[in-house]
């Protein structure tokens, strides 16, 4: 053999051997790409999030679906509430009302006669009272 058939192989066995380092190289890379950051592997990783998703979802549900304050009875007392203003509205209207009938009872005595004639069956002394019942 020649020189530099010598050389040729010597330096194909060279490239071979700096490819193996290569490849060893790239597959320690990713290796510890999988591992991630922590050096810890990534499949433990995944059930400890999965973990966390779990204990999330079962957060979500209990605070939804079990106890006082379940989404069924806060729809109950939402509606409640409604009803109770509507009542309350109802409420501030009548007294509306009554007091306004209340002060023209007390600035005239011509509606306080009335008033008590149609309420209270009043008479005055020389008057007869008839009630007609349908």
């Amino acid at each position: 053999m020649s020189a530099t058939n010598i050389n040729f192989i010597a330096g194909t066995e060279a490239e071979e051997a700096g490819a193996e380092a290569n490849a060893e190289t790239n597959a320690e890379t990713n290796a510890s790409h999988a591992k991630g950051i922590s050096g810890k592997d990534t499949g433990k990783n995944k059930r400890r999030f999965n973990k966390y998703h779990i204990t999330l979802i079962i957060f979500v549900v209990v605070i939804l679906f079990v106890g006082d304050n379940t989404l069924f009875h806060r729809y109950q007392y939402d509606t409640r509430i409604r009803e109770l203003q509507s009542e309350i509205q109802s409420y501030r209207q009548k007294i509306e009302t009554t007091q306004a009938k209340l002060n023209s009872l007390q600035l005239d005595n011509e509606s306080l006669e009335r008033y008590a004639r149609e309420q209270y069956l009043m008479t005055k002394p020389d008057e007869e009272l008839y009630i007609i019942t349908p």
